[in-house]
């Protein structure tokens, strides 16, 4: 018989919200991985409702948490159902050992090995510092007052004149911010993946900022791109020439 934590979730109902989030988004697996940081296996699994990858019910919840920002859902209820149906599970220091080293399978055992409870320890210590820096740049956008001004090649502030800000979302849940030349507030809310927000006339010179860097700004029909690292607090400050 196998051992408990690798028994498949009977009826799963977490799992399934989130492939069929991830499937209405067009993303793959590893497209996923690669905007969580989250390992493809580990991602497969809670998908099924198999969160023995994860090694404990912290990890599990900042998982479902992450899963669910970047694809554009309310992480809420995916936790209260996990702890409804499967908290207080114990930690498995070996299976979060497997987890971060991508493997499958169970760890080799040898005697006269190396020591794996000092390994293990040395890990989880790794993975819990990881674990606060992404609740750290998980964190919502930090608004800064004010911004400098901006001036334009001949020296004169660029403020007054209104052009179109239009703001993509190229990941899911990022926070935005975008004030005007006289740090009035435009617009804060959160932009889903792919979401797109036209903001018609905003007094120049504009300010952005996002708790996602891969926002795609443009300001009076001039694409800037990004404005910033993907999964990273980034701003700006933009004026039409």
């Amino acid at each position: 018989m196998l051992p408990e934590e690798e028994q498949p979730a009977p009826d799963p109902v977490i799992g399934p919200e989130l492939a069929a989030a991830r499937t209405r988004l067009g993303l793959t697996v590893d497209q996923l991985a690669d905007r969580t940081r989250i390992r493809p296996h580990v991602i497969e699994a809670v998908e099924v409702d198999d969160f023995s990858p994860c090694g404990g019910d912290f990890y599990a919840r900042g998982h479902l948490r992450t899963l669910a920002r970047v694809l554009g859902i309310d992480a809420a209820p995916l936790v209260a159902s996990y702890d409804e149906r499967y908290a207080d599970a114990p930690v498995t220091p070996r299976r979060v050992f497997e987890a971060e080293l991508g493997q499958g399978g169970a760890l080799r055992g040898t005697r006269g090995g190396p020591n794996w409870s000092v390994l293990v320890a040395a890990v989880m210590a790794l993975v819990l510092a990881w674990s606060v820096a992404r609740l750290v740049t998980d964190s919502p956008v930090e608004v800064r007052d004010p911004l400098p001004s901006l001036t334009t090649t001949s020296g004169t502030t660029a403020t007054g004149t209104k052009v179109p800000v239009v703001l993509t979302a190229a990941g899911g849940g990022a926070e935005v911010v975008v004030r005007d030349g006289a740090n009035e507030l435009v617009y804060k809310g959160t932009l889903a993946f792919g979401q797109v927000k036209v903001l018609p006339k905003v007094s120049q010179p504009v300010r952005v900022q996002s708790s996602d860097g891969s926002v795609q700004v443009s300001v009076g029909g001039v694409d800037h791109g990004a404005l910033g690292a993907t999964g990273r607090q980034a701003q700006d400050t933009f004026v039409a020439e």
